[in-house]
């Protein structure tokens, strides 16, 4: 299946609405619950309008929405990476080759991504490190562990 990558846009807000609110979504995410459409809405347009925020959309040949990886900037050349996948598009191995064209969309240049994944989210795990990303750090409490990429 062919994908593309383009810029997250206001169009793409309810839909990602509802795959944030999907039960694995909730059930593998650190922050525990349901969103309300009005914290969706707040995170939305402040991260849309934000220059440290980076959204990136995946469609697939037909205009469907197939994912969405995410790179929020905590510091100048350090961002954390997340991807949220459209269920219907879940588990056909699709979330490794997204996540590494992604960051090739954005063109990162002497850059460390960040991904922080619960123990339990075997399939993320199992993406992020076969797009590149080595185990860093782990968060004992939360169950969270951090995986790096350092690109040169």
């Amino acid at each position: 299946m062919q994908i593309f990558p383009r810029a997250l846009k206001l169009l793409d807000m309810c839909i990602i609405l509802k795959w944030r609110n999907d039960y694995d979504t909730i059930y593998n995410s650190k922050t525990i619950g349901r969103i309300s459409p009005h914290q969706h809405f707040f995170w939305f347009f402040t991260r849309l309008n934000s220059e440290k925020f980076i959204g990136i959309v995946f469609e697939n040949g037909d205009r469907h929405k197939v994912a969405l990886v995410t790179f929020s900037q905590i510091n100048f050349n350090t961002y954390l990476t997340s991807i949220n996948i459209n269920p219907k598009f879940r588990g056909k191995g699709l979330a490794q080759n997204m996540i590494a064209s992604a960051i090739e969309f954005v063109e990162f240049k002497s850059t460390d991504l960040y991904a922080e994944i619960k123990e339990t989210n075997v399939r993320s795990i199992r993406a992020f490190t076969n797009a590149g990303f080595v185990f860093f750090t782990r968060n004992e409490n939360e169950k969270i562990s951090t995986f790096v990429l350092r690109i040169k």
